[in-house]
């Protein structure tokens, strides 16, 4: 499964949150502050949580991501 999007980063350093368990401590430099962004983001696992989900309740480690991201030309 995979999704685009733009992303305008005003400081140049990005925070990633997860919907359960908050955010998470390592900040990512992207560059410059005040650029455009494309990203994309990939993800692997989905089907084994949710037979995890069902066989054992709430998982970790199961999912794994992968974020590209390249510079917006405006």
């Amino acid at each position: 499964m995979s999704g685009d999007a733009d992303l305008r980063c005003r400081t140049g350093s990005l925070q990633v949150w997860g919907v359960s368990c908050g955010p998470i401590m390592q900040e990512d430099q992207l560059g410059a502050p005040d650029r455009a962004w494309n990203v994309r983001v990939y993800c692997a696992g989905r089907r084994k949580v949710m037979r995890a989900i069902e066989d054992e309740g709430i998982t970790e480690g199961v999912e794994g991501y992968l974020v590209q991201f390249w510079p917006r030309h405006e």
